[in-house]
């Protein structure tokens, strides 16, 4: 399902939701809250939303709940432009399959063997 390879033990959203924010050195709300329209916001939004299909048992419907109420359509759009681009770009899926090794330690309890995740690839 996530394009990577990768095996996914299934996790908790909020819980991913926090790692993935903290990670990325953004506050949970701008990723959450519909107003926050920046395109880097944006892109890590639709990053988050992929996660959160891949590593949750959550349905589209599901995750626009838990990312401020968001509609089925967009949740879908959203994970379709992520699937989109992990198939046609081995930069970006590159950059995808490292931060999900950084975010599985920081959701493993292991943040320092979490890469230094600053750069945006939006």
């Amino acid at each position: 399902m996530n394009g990577l390879g990768s095996e996914i033990t299934l996790v908790d959203a909020e819980a991913l939701i926090d790692a993935y924010a903290a990670l990325r050195n953004v506050p949970r709300d701008m990723l959450t809250d519909k107003r926050s329209q920046t395109a880097m916001i944006t892109g890590l939004r639709h990053q988050l939303i992929w996660l959160l299909r891949a590593w949750t048992p959550l349905s589209f419907a599901q995750i626009g709940q838990v990312m401020g109420g968001r509609d089925y359509a967009t949740i879908h759009a959203a994970n379709a432009k992520i699937c989109d681009r992990i198939c046609r770009d081995t930069d970006y899926r590159a950059h995808v399959a490292d931060s999900m090794v950084s975010l599985r330690a920081v959701l493993q309890g292991n943040p320092a063997q979490a890469k230094g995740e600053t750069r945006h690839v939006a």
